[in-house]
C-alpha cells in the first residue's frame, strides 16, 4: 500500500495552477487576435482591373462536316458555359482525323508511355 508523500500532494496544486495560467493566456490570445482584427485592420476595397473584352471569353466551335460537307458551328462563353448554335459553315479545312484506335485512346496511350520510361 503507497502513501501520498507530502511532496506529491504539494505538487498537484501547482499544476492545476499552470494549467489554469496557460489556458487564460491561450484565450486571452484568441481573443485579442479577434479584436485586433475587427478594429484595427482595415477591409480592402477591391482594386477595379481592367475593363474585360466581353468577346474574351467567347470562342467557335466546329464539328465534323456532316454527309453534305457543311460544318455544324457552336457559340462557346466560357463564362456562362452555354454553347448556341451558330450556323453553319463550309468545311475548308476539316479538323485532323481520330487515329486508328479512336483519337481518345492514342492520347492516353501516350501518356501512359511517358511514364513508363522513367
Amino acid at each position: 500500500m503507497q502513501q501520498s508523500t507530502p511532496k506529491a500532494a504539494k505538487t498537484r496544486p501547482s499544476q492545476a495552477r499552470r494549467i489554469a495560467l496557460v489556458s487564460v493566456i491561450i484565450v486571452a490570445t484568441v481573443v485579442l487576435g479577434v479584436v485586433v482584427r475587427q478594429h484595427f485592420v482595415t477591409p480592402t476595397a477591391p482594386v477595379p482591373g481592367p475593363e474585360r473584352d466581353p468577346q474574351a471569353h467567347v470562342g467557335t466551335v466546329r464539328l465534323w462536316p456532316d454527309p453534305s460537307g457543311l460544318c455544324p458551328q457552336f457559340r462557346f462563353d466560357n463564362d456562362s458555359g452555354v454553347m448556341t448554335p451558330n450556323g453553319v459553315v463550309p468545311c475548308t479545312d476539316p479538323p485532323p482525323s481520330p487515329g486508328a484506335s479512336g483519337g481518345m485512346p492514342d492520347r492516353i496511350d501516350s501518356i501512359r508511355e511517358g511514364f513508363r520510361r522513367r
